[in-house]
């Protein structure tokens, strides 16, 4: 019995985890929004600034989660909850890169397009190890996973190739 509450209860904090990422990811989407040709000196740092609290709460979760996985031991309806959590954070998440991606005309001076490229690039190499450790907990929807990690890391390539040219 104690053993099904410690799982549940990790089920729920990696939704929980998921849920603020998400929240963080909208924020960051804001923020590239806002920017335009007369805040840009002020509005790309601070984009940048959030990029990187992404990448430290995903290394705080990644920590959380320890070396191990919760695979084998989660119930079918806590990786259910935990998959829609994490399609929700896909989803949000390439609509930030995308968002990134579309601003690139008025952030294209090397002195903003390198600050982005390196940011980008910890962004993808962090969110990629928490997606594989997600992955690997909730084999029962391992194809619809690897399908958002695939539109993922396509939003991530674009981004990437864009601000590094």
């Amino acid at each position: 019995m104690l053993l099904c509450i410690i799982i549940s209860m990790s089920a729920n904090q990696l939704v929980e985890n998921l849920q603020s990422l998400t929240f963080q990811s909208a924020d960051s989407k804001q923020a590239a929004d806002s920017i335009n040709a007369q805040n840009l000196f002020t509005a790309v740092p601070n984009l940048v600034n959030k990029l990187k609290e992404i990448i430290n709460k995903v290394s705080q979760d990644i920590s959380a989660q320890g070396n191990g996985n919760l695979a084998g031991s989660l119930k079918e309806s806590d990786q259910s909850l935990i998959y829609e959590a994490f399609k929700n954070f896909t989803r949000v998440h390439q609509e930030l890169l995308n968002r990134i991606t579309a601003k690139h005309g008025v952030m294209s001076m090397p002195a903003l397009t390198a600050p982005i490229t390196q940011v980008l690039r910890a962004l993808e190499e962090s969110v990629d190890a928490l997606v594989f450790n997600i992955i690997d907990s909730i084999p029962h929807h391992d194809k619809e996973c690897k399908s958002s990690k695939g539109s993922l890391d396509g939003a991530f390539g674009k981004a990437i190739s864009t601000y590094d040219s």
